[in-house]
């Protein structure tokens, strides 16, 4: 995986946090994505720490212009992507006799829609060198 570059959604906290502290002692370059930009500073700090590459981008995950700037910009500063780890969610906790529908909209948001704009952003703003059979938690891989 050395000389890999990986962005990873959902970064800030629980798997997406594991999953960037292991790619990156692994030696890919991670490039954590979320809303919480706090967390995602202190992550990057233990991964800079243990000798690992690590850039910070404070990202909504369900507006599209965010997230093909988050894909130009690792692209600009890494000269590639290569593997894009959707791992932004959100879990609804109320019921719906609640009627919190708003809650569950942006559920649907985040989970359904959010990865489709992630994996459109992931290959079509990509410059033509740096295209390489991008690989995609959750969805599998694709060239």
């Amino acid at each position: 995986m050395n000389s890999k570059v990986a962005i990873i959604t959902g970064a800030s906290s629980g798997i997406g946090e594991a999953t960037a502290k292991l790619l990156a002692a692994r030696g890919v370059t991670v490039a954590l994505a979320a809303r919480r930009l706090d967390q995602l500073k202190r992550i990057a700090d233990v991964i800079k720490a243990a000798g690992g590459q690590v850039s910070v981008h404070q990202v909504d995950v369900i507006q599209q212009g965010q997230v093909e700037q988050l894909v130009a910009d690792v692209v600009k500063q890494r000269g590639r992507l290569d593997v894009m780890i959707n791992n932004a969610g959100l879990m609804a906790i109320a019921p719906l006799s609640l009627r919190k529908t708003e809650e569950w909209d942006r559920m649907i948001d985040i989970n359904i829609k959010g990865p489709s704009l992630r994996r459109r952003s992931g290959t079509t703003r990509l410059p033509e060198p740096a295209i390489r059979p991008l690989c995609e938690y959750r969805f599998g891989c694709w060239h």
